[in-house]
């Protein structure tokens, strides 16, 4: 049905969902084409810009599902697409059984990141001090990024929260 409609189905063997759905938002700009990801996957976030959109199921589709573009995903998260990863690494993912930095949830994050717009930048700044950190999070919480299990648990959940986005999927839109 969605192939009479005219939409391009992908289903290749052998990889998982979030890394087709990644490599489609990826390769297929280039090719013309913008994308939407339909799916309840938070990590699927990251994919959002300016040639995809994400329209979020909720409830199994029950509830509303709202069609996120860069602004509206900055509206509802407090930070763009490029720092969703960021975000999760930091935080966790209890689905995925990922704990995140210690004493981190979305909302420490979220003010970690709009002020220093990075993790990284973050870390580096922990490391000399702490004192951006400490003015975005209070001093408490720059110690949790100071401590030595932090930088390796964040750089551990980043990358395997990370999709995939070179994919082989033969894409062709003609």
């Amino acid at each position: 049905v969605l192939r009479d409609l005219g939409v391009l189905v992908v289903v290749p063997e052998g990889l998982e969902a979030d890394d087709v759905l990644a490599s489609v938002a990826a390769q297929a700009p280039p090719l013309g084409a913008r994308t939407v990801v339909a799916t309840s996957d938070r990590d699927s976030f990251s994919l959002i810009g300016e040639h995809t959109r994400m329209l979020r199921i909720l409830n199994g589709g029950v509830d509303a599902s709202p069609l996120l573009d860069p602004a509206r995903l900055a509206m509802v998260t407090g930070v763009r697409p490029e720092q969703y990863l960021d975000l999760a690494a930091l935080r966790g993912d209890a689905s995925d059984n990922l704990p995140g930095v210690h004493g981190f949830g979305a909302k420490t994050a979220v003010k970690l990141l709009q002020a220093l717009d990075t993790a990284q930048a973050a870390f580096d700044d922990a490391e000399t001090g702490g004192e951006r950190c400490a003015a975005a999070i209070g001093k408490a919480r720059t110690r949790s990024l100071q401590a030595p299990e932090a930088k390796p648990r964040w750089l551990l959940n980043r990358e395997v929260m990370a999709m995939v986005t070179t994919a082989e999927l033969g894409l062709d839109l003609r």
